[in-house]
């Protein structure tokens, strides 16, 4: 069974004084988790939780992690559950989006310039949690003498018609975060499989200045 929470979308353009803009709530449901040895063998499944205050959380054997998705980054948690050290190994990190393209995945915080260079690895000792934004390293792209983030799903805009229309083929649409852990010479893959569960809901925000 899959779980789910909702996200708003938050606008970040200026708004002039009594205009409104229009902003997306998606339904995002986590509906699958799959974790695989470096030999591609399956790991017996774990427990999916969605709590509203916590996000959208998986536990094994191995690892808890916890998922608060966001309009530009998700925001992640990784919990040792084992009585040895283990790491994120960053640059083996994918995201997947609704077209299934691959992506890398990178740190949300921190210089743009350097967001789709190599990363070392996080160790995280037993009991021990690893908490950061991630997003897909080329979603931070230049534009003139700045930089701008583009949203993991369309997430708002000046038309109430223009953005439902926008966001009604994203109904059923699934994504992927993967990522890779590493516990001695052993090497792991989690594959979390993200859908948008229902239409989502466009509502308005007005904002004075």
């Amino acid at each position: 069974m899959r779980t789910s929470l909702l996200v708003c979308a938050a606008v970040q353009t200026a708004i002039a004084c009594g205009c409104t803009s229009y902003r997306a709530q998606y339904n995002i449901a986590l509906a699958k988790v799959v974790a695989t040895d470096a030999a591609g063998k399956t790991l017996a499944p774990g427990t999916i939780t969605a709590d509203p205050m916590h996000g959208l959380a998986y536990r094994d054997g191995l690892l808890g992690v916890v998922w608060i998705m966001g309009d530009y980054d998700a925001n992640l948690s990784v919990e040792n559950l084992t009585g040895e050290p283990i790491a994120v190994v960053w640059d083996r990190c994918v995201y997947t989006d609704v077209t299934g393209a691959a992506h890398k995945l990178a740190s949300a915080r921190g210089d743009p310039a350097q967001i789709g260079q190599p990363q070392a690895p996080t160790a995280i000792a037993p009991g021990k949690v690893e908490r950061r934004f991630v997003k897909p390293a080329d979603y931070t792209v230049r534009d003139n003498d700045s930089w701008r983030s583009l949203p993991l799903l369309p997430c708002c805009g000046g038309s109430l018609e223009s953005l439902e229309e926008e966001v009604a083929p994203y109904v059923g649409k699934s994504f992927e975060f993967s990522l890779a852990i590493e516990k001695g010479s052993e090497a792991f893959e989690y594959a979390f499989d993200f859908v948008v569960d229902g239409v989502p809901k466009v509502r308005p925000m007005k904002t004075h200045f």
